[in-house]
């Protein structure tokens, strides 16, 4: 699978290309091309950070609009590990995890640090969009999440990983480096101790063996580190207050293919 560049290709969405089915559309959002100001300029599509509601909803119409969608998905977002099926636009959705076979709905996970992590069957038959902070991840919601989605399809699965604090910038303190190495020792291997006693932690390499213990190695990404691209991502990490960006999946409609 390829990887991809943002930095050839700056505006408010990038396509996401060469990973799912035809039948697939995909997509990651940067900070750039919106209308909010201040800290959340200027493509924040976050509600719940403090910014100006009708710049939110502004930003969100344009989303809709550049992604093709018939209806944009979000959830509430609280670091565990549920995963919802979504059939119907309107559902209330508190978890981390949304996974439908509905075409036109599209499902939108919201980052400014922790990794989003998209998915799709390939028949194209399922999608799934997931938020992947460490808590989610300590919580095993990949896992989760590729369990729902094989409860609607027996196709192979593939997945796809978008900006997050990267391998250099995520810093952690010796006791997220212990809550993971003595669930598996194994997990050692994405943490990289520096000498004050705290670790860098890779999400990168956490996911992708979450995803290949739960059965989907095809796996690429769009390994850009949020702490460091200020120009193209918000970073909560580096700013505390600022705007959410998106990744977004959808099975397209039939007016789409």
């Amino acid at each position: 699978m390829p990887e991809f560049n943002a930095k050839q290709h700056p505006g408010p969405v990038l396509e996401i290309t060469g990973v799912f089915p035809g039948s697939v559309a995909a997509f990651q959002s940067t900070r750039q091309g919106g209308v909010s100001c201040g800290p959340y300029a200027s493509f924040n599509l976050g509600l719940h950070v403090g910014d100006d509601v009708n710049a939110v909803q502004a930003n969100r119409a344009l989303l809709k609009a550049k992604t093709r969608s018939e209806r944009l998905v979000f959830m509430q977002q609280v670091h565990g590990a549920k995963v919802e099926i979504v059939t119907a636009p309107e559902m209330p959705l508190i978890c981390d995890g949304l996974v439908t076979q509905i075409p036109g709905l599209a499902l939108c996970v919201m980052t400014a640090d922790c990794l989003p992590l998209l998915m799709a069957s390939k028949d194209g038959m399922v999608v799934a969009a997931v938020h992947c902070g460490w808590r989610g991840l300590q919580q095993n919601i990949v896992q989760e999440a590729v369990r729902v989605m094989r409860t609607m399809t027996d196709a192979p699965l593939q997945a796809w990983m978008g900006p997050a604090a990267g391998p250099e910038s995520f810093e952690v303190g010796e006791d997220l480096y212990e809550i993971f190495t003595s669930e598996d020792p194994r997990l050692c291997v994405c943490f990289a101790a520096r000498p004050d006693g705290k670790y860098l932690l890779n999400l990168y390499a956490l996911t992708r063996i979450k995803l290949n213990a739960a059965g989907v190695p095809d796996c690429a990404a769009l390994q850009l580190d949020t702490i460091q691209e200020p120009e193209l991502f918000f970073s909560y990490r580096r700013e505390k207050v600022t705007g959410r960006m998106a990744a977004v999946i959808c099975k397209k409609s039939a007016q789409a293919l």
